[in-house]
């Protein structure tokens, strides 16, 4: 999530939103708690005709985010947002979709990480 270009209009959401998502570390512990071990992850990216609505599932539509009915059915916007962020961070991101630069700001937050992944664990 540290990567996602939302970090750069909503960077104090995206941080709550990553502090409940554990890191590989933790999940490695935790497998590792229930006798199992990380046997292979698969990377997920959000593909472009996306039909479900979550945190990151404008990524390539980056408009919805400007909309305040889809804010309010992510869980992310819902717990961890903040009136004066969202506002400044909506504003923003509305200035550059107009001005056509939001494509560059996206494109400098691609990975080959995935924006989600499948972790396979066997148990041991």
């Amino acid at each position: 999530m540290a990567g996602y270009w939302l970090n750069e209009y909503f960077p104090r959401m995206m941080r709550g939103a990553q502090a409940v998502m554990p890191d590989v570390e933790q999940l490695r512990d935790a497998l590792g708690t229930a006798r199992s071990r990380v046997a292979n992850y698969v990377p997920w990216f959000i593909p472009e005709n996306l039909r479900d609505h979550f945190l990151y599932s404008g990524k390539h539509r980056p408009e919805l985010y400007l909309e305040e009915r889809y804010r309010a059915g992510s869980s992310g916007f819902r717990r961890f947002g903040d009136a004066d962020e969202t506002s400044d961070g909506v504003k923003r991101l509305a200035r550059d979709i107009a001005e056509d630069r939001i494509g560059k700001i996206m494109a400098g937050h691609e990975n080959d990480d995935g924006n989600y992944g499948w972790v396979l664990a066997d148990k041991r």
